[in-house]
């Protein structure tokens, strides 16, 4: 598949022109990584243009165009009132594959020529990236040709909100770089079993059921509705508990601990859990 079949071209030179798709290049390969900016987060009007929604990640030849690493479309988060898809009533009648939503970096896997890497949504050399491709190399696995391995990236200099007990890649997807259809979860642990590979947890529950939960110390669910030869429908269901953190340790300022500190609050959750350079600061 060429990056035109899945990109409007003259719309993506207007993207990369305007901040809201970033391309990075891989130090020595002729491949290039797109990915949407913080300026398409806050800036891009809702629904977003398909080539955000695709630039997660996207690796493509820089010579021929093919495209090398189709990640996940973005997806949003369940009932998002500016994204009708995620509307409880506008979702498939079919019960969903529910799988649990890790909290670390998106790892996308990429072969050329016989050299292997794992980048991130928007880079080859990112710290994650970096570790990621050392962890892979390690626990070397033959994915299969023509589909993209997607990795949850988990170890504690990574840690967003969620503190893990462990290290290392966590298979998430496979998907075909042709026409976006993901390999059924059954097919994955196969494969992921007989590789000795981690690969993310599959739950017997129902959305409501996901949406009516909370816990300390996780993010939530990812419910999936699979189609044959196209992308999947994918939203998140994110815990109370983690979306209060996230708003927490992503509003935090100077200002803002001198007026908790003023109030007599506590501010034990911003150094309790946490990233330790993100306790340091605080």
């Amino acid at each position: 598949v060429k990056l035109y079949n899945l990109l409007d071209m003259p719309k993506l030179e207007e993207q990369l022109s305007g901040g809201f798709i970033s391309e990075r290049h891989h130090p020595h390969l002729p491949l290039a990584v797109l990915n949407y900016t913080p300026r398409a987060t806050f800036d891009s009007p809702m629904p977003w243009h398909r080539n955000l929604e695709q630039c997660r990640g996207l690796i493509y030849n820089l010579d021929t165009h093919d495209v090398v690493s189709r990640p996940f479309r973005k997806f949003w988060n369940y009932n998002d009132e500016r994204v009708t898809e995620t509307l409880p009533q506008n979702l498939p009648a079919v019960l969903p594959e529910i799988t649990t939503k890790l909290d670390g970096s998106l790892g996308i896997y990429y072969s050329y020529k016989g050299e292997h890497g794992v980048a991130t949504r928007g880079s080859f050399e990112s710290e994650q990236a970096l570790w990621a491709t050392r962890w892979h190399s390690d626990v070397w696995a033959p994915w299969p040709v023509g589909h993209t391995a997607l990795f949850e990236i988990i170890y504690p200099e990574n840690q967003i909100v969620v503190k893990y007990d462990r290290s290392g890649l966590v298979l998430l997807a496979l998907v075909d770089n042709e026409t976006g259809e993901e390999m059924p979860f059954s097919t994955l642990r196969e494969l992921a079993d007989n590789f000795e590979f981690p690969v993310v947890d599959l739950h017997e529950k129902t959305l409501s059921e996901c949406a009516a939960e909370d816990a300390e110390n996780a993010e939530g669910y990812v419910a999936t509705w699979h189609f044959v030869g196209q992308p999947p429908l994918k939203v998140k269901i994110k815990f109370p508990e983690y979306k209060r953190l996230a708003r927490l340790y992503s509003g935090i300022s100077p200002q803002e601990i001198w007026r908790m500190l003023s109030e007599g609050e506590s501010f034990d959750d911003l150094v309790n859990n946490v990233p330790q350079t993100y306790a340091d600061w605080v």
